[in-house]
């Protein structure tokens, strides 16, 4: 089974070594994420800095990486990549522990403006021990709080096992003969007999196998695997549409400490304008839906309608970085109780969400040279256009009249399953070693079955040469997104004099950004104060305009004026302040000295 075992010891070997996180950042060397110069910029100001969130239930550490050349980068745009949430997406963690180097050599300037908070882990013990190869190897996903995942009374005492001892923990299929516990659920793939899928009843398909993960029912209740060690999934595990009767979510949200601390972490920052969250859901490849809400009309099931527009032009850019166009099936169906989720519906921010990594197939690669071939055709396209039209014209009725001689072929659409086009992918590129062919084994309990399927892992986690590139397509969207910020600009104040010590004073605020100020779901979560202007003199000389002037969301490109009229009798200059959380805040001095 070494073949089959290859895929794990590369995922341990591909420079997560989230242990020595920390201590690589404390003394600045290149260690797994090969920070080493990277974390200074060119005056001797760090870059980099690491901080410890809180410790995690396993003795580990639940660390944040904050990259800013600010003095004070809480005061900053920011941000914030986080992955590690579902201990199964060992890419997620592998391709943050890259990002912050790539961002301290690429990013430039943005980090004088912004920040980037890094959150590489978050569900440590899963995703180490996924990417450490222990035997028997099988998909982690919980945490090791004890849990009655089966409410008999007893906890952790039905999880998988290794029975053939081939080091893998696979799948089981067997014909349930007559009497037995377990009924048929499955059939046999007919195109492709490694594969199982439901039957299908428009075709007269009848069930005939039955399909477990690889165990045995040691409680004796009829169901085999049903309750292991540990039991709380932390991708279910938010305050978003919570799924309060899955025990797999906790016995209430945030249950477990660390997670509860990354939350009030998150909350005591004013500053974030969005998230990034690598994992098993998606929301850039294809974009969320919007307009629908829960039973109490409020939580979004999807995104707020104003903000479907930011989504799609943020995922246009995300699959013209990485070429994706579509998933494989990998993602999960639900988003009830997860990060990305709480991040966008609770917190109010923009969350984006992505797997990091899809099947090859799934992905389209355009060269330096075609890019730049498809450019030039565009050009030619749109100085042209009068002419083409012309031309269509003319040929219109030439082509009425051969119509039909010769007819364009159609590309053959692929109707197989993503299963059999894993499979596919598994023994064309990887050499088979994504999955065990299936072979007969006596088991203790069902008799003879039959035991293979997938390598945990394989359909969620890439091959360690394809690290580098992703990890440079992650970069590269974080830093397009950064460059789509909103960013507030206040312009030279226009002063007037109306006369006996009396001014008008207009300012205007612009947003030169490519996202707006305030996403839709922030204007109506109103967790956090808007763009507010105080000018700094007494109330009662403030002859018109508002003491505290609070300005609506300024969309990319646009602008908001506002205007006082003070009386100002004695003062040579009258100061306003300009306070935007996520914008940060900045003084304005008017001088009325010059005023016209």
């Amino acid at each position: 089974m070494r073949t089959h075992r290859s895929v794990f010891m590369r995922l341990a070997g591909a420079g997560l070594l989230l242990a020595g996180l920390p201590g690589v950042v404390g003394c600045a060397s290149a260690g797994p994420i090969g920070l080493g110069a990277a974390v200074r910029d060119a005056g001797g100001r760090p870059l980099v800095s690491y901080e410890v969130i809180s410790p995690t239930p396993t003795g580990g550490e639940l660390g944040v990486f904050i990259l800013s050349s600010a003095d004070d980068p809480h005061s900053k745009p920011a941000l914030v990549i986080v992955a590690g949430v579902d201990g199964r997406h060992v890419v997620g963690s592998q391709i943050a522990s890259r990002l912050p180097s790539l961002l301290a050599e690429r990013a430039g300037e943005l980090l004088d403006e912004m920040t980037v908070y890094v959150i590489p882990v978050v569900h440590d013990e899963a995703i180490n021990r996924n990417a450490s190869g222990e035997e028997p190897r099988q998909e982690h996903r919980l945490t090791s709080t004890p849990v009655d995942l089966d409410g008999d009374g007893r906890v952790d005492e039905d999880g998988p096992v290794d029975i053939d001892g081939d080091g893998i923990v696979t799948m089981m299929r067997w014909r349930p003969g007559p009497g037995s516990l377990f009924s048929p659920t499955h059939i046999i793939d007919p195109d492709e007999p490694r594969l199982m899928r439901e039957p299908d009843p428009k075709k007269g398909e009848v069930a005939t196998h039955a399909l477990h993960i690889e165990g045995r029912d040691r409680d004796g209740d009829g169901r085999i695997a049903e309750d292991p060690p540990g039991g709380v999934d932390l991708d279910i595990h938010w305050p978003y549409r919570w799924p309060e009767w899955n025990k797999e979510a906790g016995r209430y949200q945030l249950e477990e400490p660390h997670t509860r601390a990354l939350a009030h972490w998150l909350l005591e920052r004013q500053n974030i304008v969005a998230f990034v969250t690598y994992g098993l859901h998606d929301n850039l490849v294809k974009a969320p839906e919007a307009g629908r809400f829960d039973i109490t009309r409020r939580v979004p099931l999807g995104i707020e309608q104003g903000d479907l527009r930011v989504y799609e032009v943020v995922g246009e850019k995300y699959r013209e970085i990485t070429g994706m166009t579509g998933l494989g099936g990998v993602t999960r169906e639900s988003a009830e109780g997860s990060f990305h989720g709480w991040a966008y519906a609770h917190y109010g921010r923009l969350s984006f969400v992505n797997p990091v990594w899809v099947r090859p197939d799934l992905v389209e690669r355009r060269s330096e040279e075609t890019a730049a071939e498809e450019e030039e055709a565009e050009a030619e396209r749109d100085t042209q256009a009068d002419a083409q039209e012309e031309a269509a014209q003319e040929e219109r009725p030439r082509r009425a009249g051969a119509r039909g001689a010769q007819a364009p072929q159609r590309q053959q659409r692929d109707t197989r399953s993503e299963d059999a086009k894993w499979l596919a992918y598994s023994d064309e590129q990887r050499d088979g070693e994504g999955f065990v062919e299936w072979r007969s084994f006596d088991h203790p309990d069902l008799g003879e079955v039959e035991i293979g399927g997938f390598v945990p892992g394989f359909r969620f986690n890439p091959p360690d040469e394809e690290l580098g590139r992703l990890a440079e397509e992650q970069a590269s969207f974080a830093i397009a997104l950064l460059e789509m910020f909103p960013r507030l600009e206040v312009s030279e104040p226009v002063v007037e004099s109306l006369g006996g010590g009396v001014y008008r004073i207009t300012l205007r605020l612009s947003n030169p950004g490519k996202l707006a100020t305030r996403a839709a779901i922030s204007n109506k979560v109103r967790r956090i104060a808007p763009i507010i202007l105080r000018p700094d003199v007494e109330p009662e000389r403030i002859v018109s305009g508002e003491r505290l002037h609070r300005v609506s969301p300024i969309g990319p490109g646009g602008h908001a004026d506002v205007s006082w009229i003070i009386n100002a009798s004695g003062e040579d200059s009258v100061t306003i302040e300009v306070h935007g959380r996520e914008m940060g805040d900045r003084t304005v001095r008017v001088e009325l000295g010059g005023a016209r």
